[in-house]
């Protein structure tokens, strides 16, 4: 409350008191969602750096792993973009086998129109490791990275999958990605 309405609070009734205390606590209650939302954002984000450092310090590593069906990213895709909006951390960047030049997007998603990637029928051998893309130019990646430590442990690299964590600046702006690469027995 302000000044002049901790001040005006002898002189008003009943029902006004009732109305302007009822408003603060709506218009304070709005405040409190807005800031633990904040709250849960800043966790989030905290949780993704924390996987991302994890990820650093393991290296790559091999994994058995199920993934999910992926669908396109387009910004005409309602539905697409509000799953976007709500849980960012189920975004993926793409590279099919044999072209690793530039990421599609997707997003996990069981059904839609545009299948960029469909689910694994069951679990696959993955390279598994950190992935870090140039965000103003995705030309610029560290697939190579990837693909090299595949082939000297004796596969062929297949498709990659990258689970978004987070843009950061550490010299340029990077994307992070939880990155998967198939590995394919030579």
């Amino acid at each position: 409350l302000s000044i002049k309405e901790l001040q005006s609070l002898p002189d008003t009734d009943i029902p006004g008191l009732v109305d302007m205390l009822g408003e603060k606590h709506e218009t304070l209650q709005q405040k409190v969602a807005e800031i633990e939302s904040t709250m849960d954002q800043i966790r989030g984000r905290l949780v993704m750096i924390e996987r991302m450092q994890t990820l650093k310090q393991q290296g790559y590593t091999v994994v058995s792993h199920k993934l999910e069906r992926l669908e396109r990213f387009r910004f005409d895709n309602e539905t697409i973009v509000d799953r976007y909006l709500s849980d960012p951390y189920r975004s993926v960047g793409y590279f099919p086998r044999g072209e690793k030049i530039r990421p599609s997007y997707g997003i996990f998603q069981d059904e839609g129109p545009n299948t960029l990637r469909e689910p694994d029928q069951g679990e696959k051998q993955y390279l598994k490791g950190l992935l870090r893309v140039e965000a103003d130019n995705t030309l610029f990646h560290d697939v190579d990275n990837m693909e090299s430590k595949a082939d000297r442990l004796g596969y062929t690299p297949g498709d990659l999958t990258g689970l978004y964590l987070f843009s950061g600046f550490d010299g340029k702006r990077y994307d992070y990605y939880e990155a998967y690469l198939q590995l394919v027995p030579k």
